[in-house]
């Protein structure tokens, strides 16, 4: 099979990458410019699958670097923020992302929460406690133009297939072929098909040099839930001290003045059996005066301060602080959230 990564044949104004002649390529630059994928490592557009032929060319997406297919490189839009001033080649799911970074509070405001969530996802916006439509609108809008850190994230977490590797007996194929032979075939297929002009080599500017994996950031390790102490019968004496304070940080327990682990264990333990119990209490209770008015699924066990008021369980609290930071019965400022335990 041969094949090759063909460039716009429409205009003879093809816009070139960085790494070829820069007839196209503008200074100020806003952004780093995203890096071509190596053709080679592609035998199949990496958006609808079907294989590249020799009548199915390949080519990039200007904006994520991706390889793919005519079909699915349709769209041209400029790119000056980096560098590119003419219509370039972009990917149906880069249009649509580019398409919403240029909309204004309004026009947000009418697309789906799935649109905006899917937007916010490919740029890892800060959104985890955004509960209303209007703050997803409100985030993305406040963060345009993106920032370079954005930019950069998106390019390497797009969320396509993994590329399939080319076959090598194709590769050494292609490098058996002699100048001649390739001569021939080129001619045998113009004449066949009509073609005026076919090149069967791939430009050696078009793929840029290999790069360096990008370095990976060690994960922060969360502290685990009670819900998942229980369940997998973890033995709380044998937990660092770190993560028993981190336990009762995230579950509104206060452990200012403890000093030895054994009182952390003992909270942490108080903790695990209160929440036993609450447990225990949903499942032989059939009143909903003591369940949580927001989720209604958990007990009540939180208390808002300054106003007091006791209506939902930890877990919605926590919530409300981060994003509303009001109660949802006086719509006092909650200040902090209390942990109470039933007797």
């Amino acid at each position: 099979m041969i094949e090759e990564i063909e460039h716009d044949a429409e205009s003879s104004e093809t816009p070139l990458h960085p790494y070829q002649a820069g007839i196209h390529y503008h200074a100020p630059i806003t952004h780093s410019i995203p890096k071509l994928k190596d053709p080679e490592d592609y035998y199949a557009c990496i958006q609808c699958g079907l294989t590249f032929s020799f009548f199915r060319k390949k080519y990039h997406c200007y904006h994520c670097g991706n390889v793919l297919c005519h079909s699915c490189t349709k769209n041209s839009l400029p790119l000056p923020k980096f560098g590119y001033i003419q219509p370039v080649r972009v990917c149906g799911y880069c249009s649509r992302l580019l398409e919403i970074s240029s909309m204004d509070k309004h026009s947000l405001s009418r697309l789906s929460v799935k649109a905006l969530r899917m937007y916010i996802h490919a740029y890892d916006l800060p959104a985890d406690n955004i509960i209303e439509k209007e703050d997803l609108v409100s985030l993305i809008y406040d963060n345009q133009p993106l920032s370079e850190e954005r930019e950069v994230y998106f390019r390497n977490n797009i969320p396509v297939p993994s590329p399939r590797p080319v076959p090598r007996h194709s590769s050494r194929q292609r490098e058996e072929l002699s100048e001649r032979d390739l001569y021939n075939l080129e001619y045998m297929l113009a004449q066949l098909y009509g073609f005026d002009d076919l090149n069967l080599g791939v430009d050696e500017y078009s793929i840029p040099p290999p790069q360096p994996p990008p370095p990976e950031v060690p994960q922060e390790v969360k502290p685990p839930s009670v819900l998942s102490l229980i369940r997998d019968k973890t033995d709380i004496s044998k937990l660092p001290i770190q993560m028993l304070k981190e336990i009762l940080s995230d579950n509104c327990v206060t452990y200012s003045g403890v000093i030895e682990k054994r009182e952390l264990v003992d909270r942490v333990q108080r903790l695990v059996d209160n929440f036993k119990a609450e447990m225990s209490e949903y499942t032989r209770s059939e009143s909903e005066d003591s369940l949580c008015r927001i989720c209604c699924d958990a007990t009540i066990n939180c208390v808002m301060l300054e106003c007091g008021h006791m209506a939902t369980c930890m877990t919605c609290g926590k919530r409300l602080k981060e994003s509303k930071n009001e109660c949802p019965l006086c719509r006092e400022p909650i200040t902090r959230l209390v942990h109470v335990f039933r007797s």
